[in-house]
């Protein structure tokens, strides 16, 4: 690397062919909150009127009365859930669900607690049950609730929103059509925590908590439980799906360079290792390319070292730009990065060794927040194998490595392929 202002070597690329292209409504005000538990009978009357006697039959208040006046919920519970009446037939049980907001803590919710411990919990009652009353006391804590029983919107929220949470009372009792339904819509994407609602008697409950605790981050809960089992629950989801991102975070952190996120050394060599394997078994092609960054020490001196890890971070992203999704690119030491390139032979490894020389070229100026005047450049060495000419991924890995300290030695900024160097600059087999 060197502060140049003379313009580039008309023939930088030496080996392998220059020709050809790259490859180029408040649910708790409504008139029958079920789902703790409703008993057949509700009181209608005044809430100051004690239980009366119905066609022989003692009737009781509401289940949310009770609870009130047992203590295990606020006298004036109302959380934070929120729904709106269905504009029209489309939903199947007169309820639509609010958008899910992108950010959820810009929502007001109550008396809401730390941002950092705001969360968006999806109510997907398609039993039309009263399922929200339960999640009562979650709203009260400011989790903000959103309501559906139409379970195609339901799917739809899912897909489209953030719910950091699902709560599932499906259609058919113990059924996982929705379960499988829910995955499939978020494949790729890290599986939602899930609360699983089932009756009491349910027979298949053993078989759904068996394949729900092999799923992660899914538990059961019977309808009929009390709001504060519902939000012991999904509070334990909560935090189990947090560890679950700090542990992916930590294995990410664990093979990928934290200035880069490409991958480490090791984890390179072993990616390395089994696309040699791969090539050798089943005769495939491939191709490894080596890149030493051009007088990088003199970038130390000249600046400080906050601008040498800038263009590292810069290079990089050039590294990551040039090549395709099933190319494999690691950092190999302080300046230095590495390539593996599958189904690959010498004619497409030359397109893309100079792809990736114009990408690191473009790595210079303010315009990627470098001084002005520097410019980055690089030498690369790179070697092919067609799964049986040669011995070993060690020979392969030296052999890329020979041409690179070809290229150091030639001025740099240019790219250099192995078997050249037997012919006089003219391409060798492979």
């Amino acid at each position: 690397m060197k502060r140049v202002r003379s313009g580039r070597d008309p023939s930088p690329f030496e080996g392998g062919s220059a020709h050809g292209r790259a490859p180029v409504t408040d649910l708790l005000a409504q008139a029958a909150p079920s789902g703790a538990g409703v008993l057949p009978i509700a009181e209608t009357g005044s809430a100051n009127r004690g239980p009366r006697w119905v066609s022989g039959l003692r009737s009781v208040r509401s289940p949310l009365w009770r609870q009130r006046r047992a203590g295990i919920l606020p006298a004036a519970e109302r959380g934070s859930i929120s729904a709106r009446p269905s504009p029209g037939p489309e939903s199947a049980r007169g309820y639509s669900s609010g958008p899910i907001p992108a950010n959820p803590s810009a929502v007001e919710t109550g008396a809401a607690p730390a941002l950092s411990t705001l969360r968006t919990l999806l109510c997907c009652d398609h039993r039309g049950d009263g399922l929200a009353a339960s999640l009562a006391r979650v709203g009260s804590r400011g989790h903000r609730i959103v309501e559906i029983r139409d379970p195609r919107a339901c799917l739809e929220a899912i897909e489209t929103g953030a719910p950091d949470l699902v709560v599932l009372d499906p259609l058919a009792e113990g059924g996982t059509a929705e379960l499988d339904e829910i995955d499939r819509r978020r494949e790729g994407r890290p599986k939602l925590p899930l609360l699983f609602v089932v009756g009491a008697a349910s027979g298949k409950a053993a078989a759904l908590a068996e394949r729900l605790l092999a799923r992660g981050a899914a538990d059961l809960v019977h309808r009929g439980a009390p709001p504060e089992e519902f939000a012991m629950r999904i509070e334990r989801l909560l935090a189990l799906a947090a560890s679950e991102v700090e542990i992916a975070d930590l294995r990410h952190r664990a093979v990928h360079d934290d200035r880069t996120d490409l991958l480490r050394a090791t984890a390179f060599e072993q990616r390395l290792l089994e696309h040699f394997s791969a090539s050798e078994r089943h005769g495939l092609r491939m191709a490894l390319v080596l890149v030493d960054l051009d007088a990088f020490g003199l970038v130390n001196k000249e600046f400080d070292h906050t601008v040498g890890d800038r263009v590292i971070e810069r290079v990089g992203e050039a590294v990551r730009s040039a090549l395709r999704a099933e190319d494999v690119a690691g950092r190999l030491g302080g300046d230095e990065f590495g390539a593996i390139l599958p189904y690959t032979g010498r004619l497409d490894a030359a397109h893309a060794v100079r792809r990736l020389l114009d990408a690191i070229r473009s790595v210079a100026g303010e315009r990627a927040g470098l001084p002005a005047g520097l410019e980055v450049r690089a030498s690369l060495g790179f070697e092919t194998f067609d799964g049986s000419d040669l011995r070993s991924c060690a020979d392969l890995r030296s052999h890329a490595e020979t041409a690179l300290r070809e290229a150091k030695r030639r001025g740099g900024d240019r790219g250099v392929y192995y078997r050249s160097l037997s012919r006089t600059g003219e391409p060798g087999p492979g």
